[in-house]
């Protein structure tokens, strides 16, 4: 709900770059063309066209009255999985357009720094883990970081579930948050760790079905 209700409908309306979600969305065949298409082997291919085409001069838009109905992990396992492999393509994102947004002076500031932001993906949750060793280290300004950073999402929740008049089932989920936040964090170390040793990018296990 956060993703769609406040971050993708915020940027839509400062005319920033609302990312492409590859599950629901749609692409002018022209666009696709002048970018290259889909980059071959992509994990995030949805986050790879976001940059590519917001840096062609293409501006991306969120309609919130697209919804789409689709399948979510059912286990611990199956999340665990796609967050990895998010995280791996994020930093595959971040390798490969980093450096081509830092040089993009013709680029509105506020539109480069919320590109580079994205594009590093879930280097944030790798940074928190780091402010947070901080913390425990008795920095003070480490501390009043991590309270702030671990708030503001939550805030977002909150106003996400009253925005959208979530059923009494959701609200009730809030206290899971920090179960989630842990394995979040953990995947994104897992999903970066993947990166630097080069593993074999697969997207789900290739078991024999019968």
């Amino acid at each position: 709900l956060v993703h769609q209700m406040i971050t993708m409908r915020a940027k839509d309306r400062l005319e920033l770059a609302p990312a492409l979600l590859g599950s629901n969305c749609a692409y002018r065949r022209s666009m696709l063309a002048e970018v290259g298409n889909f980059k071959p082997g992509a994990l995030l291919e949805d986050s790879d066209l976001t940059l590519k085409l917001t840096g062609a001069g293409w501006r991306t838009r969120f309609e919130p009255e697209a919804i789409s109905y689709h399948y979510v992990p059912e286990s611990v396992g199956g999340y665990w999985k796609q967050h990895t492999r998010w995280a791996r393509g994020f930093a595959d994102v971040a390798q490969d357009q980093t450096r081509t947004l830092l040089a993009r002076k013709d680029l509105p500031r506020l539109l480069r720094l919320e590109l580079l932001i994205f594009s590093v993906g879930y280097l944030d949750r790798l940074a928190l883990l780091a402010v947070g060793g901080l913390a425990l280290l008795g920095s003070r300004i480490a501390r009043w970081s991590v309270a702030v950073t671990l708030l503001t999402p939550l805030v977002q929740v909150l106003a996400a579930l009253s925005l959208t008049r979530a059923p009494l089932a959701l609200w009730r989920r809030v206290i899971w948050l920090p179960v989630f936040l842990g394995l979040d964090m953990a995947m994104a170390a897992n999903g970066f760790w993947g990166k630097l040793l080069s593993l074999p990018q697969i997207w789900e296990d290739r078991r024999t079905r019968r």
